[in-house]
C-alpha cells in the first residue's frame, strides 16, 4: 500500500513539475538577431575573373620585303606618335643571293623563299631603287615587342614590332552562358585584384558576338568574352595581372529588403515574417514579397520602413517573447 502512495505521489509531482515547467516555458524570453528595415540601394551582380590588358595594341609592318638596317627601340621604350623606331631599306643583289648570310631568324627563311619566289624580277628592281624607309610609330605607346634583329629580314606579312596604348586598360572577362543575359553594354563595373590595392571602376564596353568552350576545373564550360573598360587611370594596375570584376547588372532606389532566411510560408503558402513589438514579442505578419536581390527579398506589402524584424525566425511562434542580442541593418557585412 506504501508503495502505491509513494508511486502516486511521484507522479504527481511529476505532473506538477511539467505543469510548472510548462508554464515557465512561456515565459521565457528567446535571444533572436534581429533586422531593422532601413530603405537602400538594391543591386544585382555578376562576379568573376579576368586579365588586365591594354586598350589598344597594334602590330607594325615593313611596307615591303626588306632589311632592317637601324632599329632604335627594345622592348618597354615609350615613344611618341611619329617617333621613327627602324630603318628598312630594300633587299640588295648580294643579299638577295642567299638567305643564309641575313641575320634572319629561321622561322622566316621559308616565308621569305615562298615570298622571294613570288615576286616579279620587275619588282624586285623597283626595290633596288628605292630610299631607306623610316618606320615610325602610329601613335604613342609602349613598344612591347621587337620580332626583328639588326639586320635581319623583314618580311611583309609579319610583324616587326608590337606597340601599345599606355593611356588606357581593360579587362578580357570570360563571363558563362548561364550570366551573359544579364550583361549590357554601359553597365558599371567594380575592379579589384590581389595585385593592386585599389579599387577601380569601369564600363562594359564590348561583348563578344560569339561563345566559345573552355576548361576548368569543373570540367568544360560555354563561356563569352566581355571587355570592361577601366575608367581613368589606375597607377598600380599592370597588363597581365588577374582582376575580379564585379558588374551591376541591376539597381534600384529606396527598396525596402528583407534577408531570405527571414520570410518564411504558412501552411497554405502564404508568406510571413515574425515583426518585433514594442513590448519585446515575436508579432505574425503577413507579408507581400517582389523581386529578389542579393541581400534579400523586396518587400511590396506588409511591412514599413524602420521595422524591426526577426532575422530567423523558424524556431519562433507567434506571440514569443523575444531578446535582441543582435542588431544590424540589411546589408550590413
Amino acid at each position: 500500500m506504501k508503495k502505491y502512495l509513494l508511486l502516486l505521489a511521484v507522479t504527481a509531482a511529476a505532473i506538477g513539475g511539467i505543469t510548472a515547467l510548462g508554464g515557465f516555458a512561456k515565459g521565457l524570453t528567446v535571444p533572436v538577431s534581429a533586422v531593422e528595415l532601413i530603405p537602400i540601394s538594391a543591386e544585382n551582380s555578376v562576379i568573376c575573373s579576368g586579365k588586365v590588358e591594354r586598350t589598344e595594341t597594334k602590330n607594325i609592318y615593313a611596307p615591303s620585303a626588306a632589311v632592317a638596317r637601324e632599329i632604335y627601340v627594345e622592348p618597354g621604350d615609350y615613344v611618341e606618335k611619329g617617333d621613327t623606331i627602324m630603318v628598312v631599306s630594300p633587299v640588295t643583289d648580294q643579299e638577295k643571293g642567299s638567305t643564309s648570310s641575313w641575320n634572319i631568324p629561321e622561322q622566316y627563311r621559308d616565308a621569305f623563299q615562298d615570298y622571294a619566289a613570288s615576286e616579279a624580277s620587275q619588282a624586285l628592281e623597283s626595290q633596288e631603287k628605292q630610299e631607306n624607309t623610316e618606320i615610325t610609330a602610329p601613335f604613342s605607346g609602349e613598344i612591347t615587342s621587337v620580332l626583328i634583329q639588326d639586320q635581319g629580314y623583314a618580311n611583309p606579312e609579319n610583324p616587326i614590332a608590337v606597340i601599345a596604348d599606355t593611356t588606357g586598360l581593360q579587362v578580357r572577362l570570360s563571363v558563362s552562358e548561364s550570366r551573359i543575359s544579364e550583361i549590357k553594354e554601359g553597365q558599371r563595373a567594380e575592379i579589384s585584384g590581389v595585385g593592386f590595392d585599389s579599387v577601380y571602376y569601369g564600363t562594359v564596353s564590348e561583348i563578344s558576338g560569339e561563345a566559345k568552350q573552355t576548361t576548368s576545373i569543373s570540367g568544360q564550360e560555354t563561356v563569352v568574352e566581355v571587355i570592361v573598360q577601366v575608367d581613368g587611370e589606375a597607377p598600380d594596375m599592370k597588363p597581365g595581372f588577374t582582376a575580379r570584376t564585379k558588374i551591376i547588372t541591376s539597381e534600384e532606389e529606396n527598396v525596402l529588403i528583407v534577408p531570405y532566411e527571414a520570410v518564411q510560408a504558412d501552411e497554405d503558402g502564404n508568406e510571413f515574417v515574425y515583426r518585433i513589438s514594442e513590448d519585446g514579442r515575436a508579432v505574425y505578419t503577413p507579408v507581400k514579397t517582389g523581386r529578389e536581390f542579393e541581400e534579400g527579398f523586396e518587400i511590396l506589402e506588409g511591412l514599413q520602413s524602420y521595422d524591426t524584424i526577426v532575422e530567423d525566425g523558424e524556431d519562433i511562434r507567434n506571440g514569443t517573447r523575444v531578446m535582441i542580442a543582435e542588431a544590424k541593418a540589411v546589408g550590413a557585412q
